[in-house]
């Protein structure tokens, strides 16, 4: 028996690829034969194309050029605010040809570089509403730097605002990125949810901290509980955040006058012992205000009781 081939993995794209105006759609016209300026007999309407985009081989920016022995050889670093500072940075006329290593247009003049063919002469136009493919073998890491850095280029942070936006670079690992955070926030809201449906104790304590009235029964705050995660997660997740920042706090403030304190797994207030149905870690001294926090998510009665007791040691 053979063994199964296995195709080894494309680390790396073989395109380039540019989403050029993305705002752009193709839009209906009608045609049919025209005489007089009017159309006779049969009309039928078409879908045409939006115009194609130029993206002009030239733009300027902002850059601090790199002088070697007091040499400068056309190198230099786009400006960076933080990166730079203190530094005098210079405006310069940026263009991409194929035979210079430079981008600097002043220094490939003065140098005798010239514009190899129609593109590197005046730029370049592609289909609009549509992502473009532009393959790594036609191309070289230089020109990749030119359209990262243009002015057109919606995702430069540095661009001339008061330029259009010609075109966007699809970023393959940024959007898997967006994509994970995005993913992740969905999973913690599934997951919160599955708690709700299945824990009627999370369900009390999450009462208490989103303020869904007590005396409902456990069915209706359910209900509404899950009815506010799948509304608006992100309120129900800063309304936890605040619960557990407040209580933490005031905890705190409690153990700072000496009147809080933990000893031998049992929470102290006053020399009183409180929070008795909580069951804390005996050595967890250094923990158990978070232990408190952790354990009034899946308590009503010590959600109460952590109230009561910040309102009546004011």
């Amino acid at each position: 028996m053979s063994k199964k081939e296995t195709t080894p993995k494309q680390s790396k794209s073989q395109f380039f690829r540019i989403n050029v105006r993305p705002d752009k759609k193709p839009f209906s016209a009608i045609q049919g034969n025209v005489k007089n300026d009017l159309i006779v007999g049969t009309s039928y309407e078409v879908q045409l194309a939006p115009p194609a985009q130029f993206i002009p081989n030239g733009y300027e920016a902002m850059v601090v050029k790199i002088k070697v022995n007091d040499k400068y050889n056309g190198e230099f670093e786009w400006y960076d605010t933080e990166k730079h500072k203190g530094q005098n940075p210079e405006m310069i006329d940026v263009r991409y040809l194929a035979k210079c290593s430079s981008l600097d247009a002043k220094y490939q003049k003065e140098n005798n570089f010239l514009p190899s063919n129609e593109q590197e002469e005046v730029g370049w136009e592609f289909p609009s509403g549509q992502i473009t493919d532009i393959p790594m073998s036609d191309i070289t890491p230089k020109f990749i730097e030119f359209m990262r850095n243009h002015s057109f280029n919606g995702d430069n942070p540095n661009r001339n605002k008061s330029d259009m936006v010609g075109f966007y670079i699809v970023d393959a690992e940024h959007n898997l990125s967006k994509r994970k955070s995005s993913i992740d926030e969905l999973n913690k809201k599934l997951s919160i949810m599955k708690q709700v449906e299945e824990d009627d104790t999370f369900v009390e304590g999450m009462s208490g901290i989103l303020g869904v009235k007590l005396g409902y029964g456990i069915l209706e705050k359910r209900d509404i509980i899950l009815e506010m995660i799948e509304k608006d997660f992100s309120s129900v997740t800063k309304k936890v955040e605040t619960y557990i920042a407040e209580t933490d706090s005031s905890l705190s403030s409690l153990e700072n006058t000496k009147r809080l304190k933990f000893q031998d797994g049992v929470v102290l207030f006053d020399g009183k012992q409180i929070l008795v149905g909580a069951k804390l870690s005996e050595q967890n001294a250094d923990t158990y205000k978070k232990e408190i926090i952790n354990l009034s998510f899946n308590s009503i009665e010590i959600f109460k009781e952590l109230k009561s007791l910040f309102k009546n040691s004011k």
